[in-house]
């Protein structure tokens, strides 16, 4: 996801799109270490009862990305790892179009 960040924050959609990790933590501490460990650069909210990430955009397992628009709207949902953040950069990017 960092490099996928990276690749935003170089390109033409830097002020179009926000990143934020919803982790599956019962505290803030643990996310924190996540965060720490691997040099998250965007913010991580813990989210202990899935109430965000099941009730407003029904995941089912992670990892999950999720594109969702500033109305709310789901752009685009991956379940699964990728390993190939530029495949998943032009995806995003068709979807903005």
């Amino acid at each position: 996801m960092n490099r996928l960040y990276n690749l935003v924050a170089k390109s033409d959609l830097k002020d179009k799109l926000k990143f934020i990790a919803v982790g599956e933590s019962d505290d803030g501490s643990s996310l924190q270490r996540f965060k720490a460990a691997y040099k998250v650069p965007f913010p991580m909210v813990p989210d202990p009862d899935w109430a965000i990430g099941v009730d407003l955009f029904d995941i089912s397992g992670t990892p999950t990305t999720v594109l969702v628009d500033k109305s709310g709207k789901v752009l685009l949902r991956e379940v699964g790892f990728f390993d190939n953040a530029g495949e998943m950069f032009k995806k995003i990017k068709a979807k903005l179009k």
